[in-house]
């Protein structure tokens, strides 16, 4: 008994970050029990309590390069801590769009990737910037 108890204890639901500024609790990634939304602004972020709300909070729109972001997907809120990407090119970054568009590392293909098409391809393109994927946003 004693053994199950110290593992369930040494387990911990929220992690702290901090990186060279105040600590934020981490959370937990996927969707929030009990929200119920139809859009992306439905969801904030409960800084307070590293997960989403529909009742005040903060705006994770546009995503945050690093941190916590909050979105609608499939009539619930999700949570997500998001990660910077290194990169050396801009084939080493993709976007992935759910809960909010946060670049992602691309997965490994053997095929050369074809180049980006603004407006024909999509709004955001994923890109490699000082070593750090990114999100350019086209005007279509």
């Amino acid at each position: 008994m004693a053994l199950a108890l110290a593992v369930v204890v040494a387990l911990p639901t929220v992690a702290e970050e901090c990186d060279g500024g105040p600590c934020q609790q981490r959370g937990v990634n996927g969707p929030v029990a009990g929200t119920r939304c139809v859009g992306p602004d439905d969801c904030k972020v409960d800084l307070t309590n590293a997960t989403c709300t529909t009742d005040g909070g903060a705006s994770s729109w546009p995503a945050p390069a690093r941190g916590p972001a909050c979105g609608c997907v499939k009539g619930a809120c999700a949570y997500l801590w998001i990660e910077p990407v290194s990169c050396r090119v801009d084939a080493d970054c993709a976007l992935a769009t759910e809960p909010v568009p946060h670049v992602i590392a691309a997965p490994p293909s053997k095929k050369k990737p074809r180049p980006f098409r603004p407006c024909k391809d999509g709004e955001r393109q994923a890109v490699c910037v000082n070593q750090r994927c990114a999100i350019r946003a086209w005007s279509c």
